[in-house]
């Protein structure tokens, strides 16, 4: 009797207690399947970001094809093989050369820094690394910038914009050289000599700015945008006021290069915030759309970037 009383007594002990959980019994896995899924909800916080379609430019494959056939093209060894492609685009137009004079600089000069053989390798190198850096940008297809808010997609298609056209730009300047105080329309130049003039289809004017070009600043006071952003003088200036003040949508590559341009600018200067972004408009895909304004643009430096290296590639 001792014996049978000593075991049953044991088997008691040697049981697991079963932790309450508001006045109900709960088994140990279970409870801590709860605390754990409760911990992570913490954890995130916000609800999570809704995918976005990515965006299907055939031109992108493209690109990346096109920028590795320049890489092979032009060996390290011999970069003087650049000299002719690089000729094709010395420009043409009376009133670009005019610009080159009025900079006190003359058309032998621009061509021979253009085409200076000790500058060929680092042009080679810009072409390069440019038309990469428009590959990465583009094949960025769901951007998403910062912490997991509401604006962070609209940050994220901001900051992949900037990323397509300072790609776009490392071309442009391997391609026309800089002159100081030069007043000359590069980018008009550039798309002229590529044949890009009227897009197949125009960017409209941000659904956010069709009323209303004004906004408020830190004192509540209205203002128009362009000043609150701080734009000052210059084709950036004159871009954006046709666009958002004047109401007239985009209907030229060289205009949208220049958008592109005068946004990257308010951007990684800190002006236009995401939330700005998505109120004007500039990051949503509205009815019957397939793209948004920023995905637009990117598209068109993916175009003009594969328009140039098809012409560098040209025998």
């Amino acid at each position: 009797m001792k014996s049978a009383t000593k075991r049953s007594t044991t088997k008691k002990s040697s049981q697991k207690k079963t932790p309450q959980a508001k006045g109900r019994k709960v088994d140990a896995p279970t409870l801590k399947k709860e605390l754990l899924g409760t911990s992570l909800k913490a954890q995130r916080g916000s609800k999570p970001i809704k995918k976005r379609r990515p965006v299907k430019n055939p031109n992108i494959a493209q690109l990346g094809s096109l920028q590795k056939q320049f890489v092979i093209s032009i060996p390290s060894s011999h970069p003087e093989s650049l000299v002719k492609r690089l000729e094709r685009f010395v420009p043409e137009t009376p009133s670009y050369w005019e610009s080159v004079e009025k900079a006190k600089s003359t058309r032998e000069k621009y061509v021979s820094g253009l085409l200076d053989p000790g500058r060929l390798t680092n042009r080679a190198a810009g072409i390069n690394r440019g038309a990469r850096l428009v590959f990465s940008a583009a094949s960025w297809s769901n951007p998403i910038a910062g912490p997991r808010e509401k604006v962070s997609l609209a940050r994220g298609l901001q900051w992949r914009m900037t990323m397509a056209w300072t790609g776009c730009e490392l071309v442009c300047d391997s391609l026309f050289p800089r002159i100081n105080n030069f007043e000359g329309n590069v980018v008009s130049e550039w798309c002229q000599i590529l044949g890009l003039d009227e897009m197949d289809i125009m960017i409209p004017v941000p659904r956010g700015l069709i009323r209303s070009a004004n906004t408020r600043n830190l004192w509540k006071e209205e203002i128009e945008i362009l000043d609150f952003l701080g734009v000052r003088g210059g084709r950036p200036k004159t871009i954006l006021n046709e666009w958002w003040i004047n109401q007239k949508p985009i209907l030229t590559y060289g205009s949208a290069l220049q958008v592109t341009r005068a946004l990257r600018d308010v951007t990684s200067h800190g002006l236009l915030s995401a939330n700005r972004v998505e109120k004007f408009g500039l990051s949503t895909i509205g009815r019957g759309e397939s793209y948004s304004i920023l995905d637009r643009l990117v598209g068109v430096t993916v175009d003009v970037t594969v328009a140039t290296m098809r012409r560098l590639l040209e025998k």
